[in-house]
């Protein structure tokens, strides 16, 4: 009996005290409702009142985009408007012009920046050439809508349209504060008017003529004709062509060359060698006097000496780039009549751009 008892105490000690653990716990859940802003409407005006609507784009001219914009949010979570504005020869709404890949603007073809953003700054692209934007005018309607109107003065090489096709496209982007470079929480909207997208660009031209760029024949006898050497002067700088598109060359020259010491006058008139003091002049792309333009008597009268020139091109990498001219290279002829007042007569001789697609 004895044993027995030993045996169930030492079963006693092996026996372990069992404690049971809570089987569960809570853990808090929750999430939030955001909208991402939405563009209720693209406008172009020509006027700062936003009361003429354009119906195409001319360079160098100032438009004001009104850009409407919506945010259940509140209009206060509107982080910036990005604004792109780029040449589409089909005129067609594409995804692809709003990739990363549109970045980086070309002031002929594109033009990108932000035109609001809650910090203030505006951002334009380092190579603007000729394009400005102003800064943005807001307008808060409620807490949830405001409109934006931004002034853009469109660039100088913004390529002219020429088709039925072609078009200038704008695309807004409105990003909220939850955007981020892996969720573009943002709306987007592109500017469309009675079914068709974008607007046309106008043509645009100017003429650059360096200061003090002159023509100087020298002493020249009477009776000089177009066929002496003499009569040619090359005018190899000092004007320079700059256009959206195609263009063409022309010139004109003042009717009465005055004399610099003395009174008098030499008339550009049609030539007669017979006539005293009666001169013509011609200017051509080349030393032969032949393929040479012949200036029209009337001093108001453009003579053509060169169409089909392609558009200028934008060059550079500096702060405002570079809108590089075309220069022309010219020979001008000379002829006179057999008797001339002795002396030095002076005037002016126009050069001119124009449209070559008109």
């Amino acid at each position: 009996m004895k044993r027995i008892h030993v045996f169930a105490l030492v079963l006693v000690l092996i026996v372990p005290t069992v404690v049971f653990a809570q089987g569960s716990d809570n853990v808090t859940g929750k999430f939030g409702v955001a909208h991402a802003p939405e563009v209720t409407g693209i406008e172009v005006y020509t006027n700062e009142a936003c009361t003429e609507v354009a119906t195409s784009l001319t360079p160098q001219q100032e438009y004001f985009i009104k850009i409407d914009v919506s945010d259940e949010d509140g209009i206060d979570t509107v982080l910036n408007l990005e604004v792109r504005l780029w040449y589409d020869v089909d005129g067609a709404i594409t995804d692809t012009i709003m990739s990363d890949s549109s970045q980086i603007p070309y002031p002929d073809k594109g033009f990108v920046f932000l035109c609001y953003s809650q910090t203030g700054a505006i951002f334009i692209p380092f190579n603007k050439g000729s394009w400005d934007v102003g800064e943005a005018i807001i307008e808060q309607h409620t807490d949830t809508t405001a409109s934006y109107t931004i002034p853009v003065t469109i660039g100088k090489l913004a390529m002219e349209t020429t088709t039925d096709d072609d078009a200038w496209m704008i695309g807004v982007y409105a990003k909220d504060e939850l955007h981020t470079p892996d969720d573009p929480f943002q709306g987007e909207a592109y500017y469309e008017k009675n079914g068709t997208a974008g607007l046309p660009m106008n043509w645009y031209g100017e003429i650059v003529v360096e200061e003090n760029t002159a023509v100087d024949w020298g002493n020249i006898p009477g009776g000089t004709k177009y066929s002496d050497d003499e009569a040619r002067q090359e005018l190899n700088q000092g004007i320079s062509y700059l256009s959206n598109g195609t263009y063409g060359e022309q010139a004109k020259a003042a009717k009465e060359w005055d004399l610099i010491v003395g009174e008098g006058q030499a008339s550009r008139v049609a030539m007669d060698p017979t006539v005293a003091n009666n001169f013509s002049l011609k200017v051509g792309k080349t030393q032969d006097h032949s393929a040479a333009e012949t200036l029209d008597s009337s001093e108001d009268a453009f003579v053509s000496i060169q169409t089909g020139n392609e558009r200028a091109v934008f060059v550079g990498t500096t702060a405002e780039g570079e809108e590089v001219a075309n220069p022309a290279d010219y020979n001008l002829f000379i002829e006179l009549a057999t008797e001339f007042t002795v002396g030095t007569y002076s005037g002016s001789i126009t050069f001119g751009i124009f449209n070559d697609h008109e």
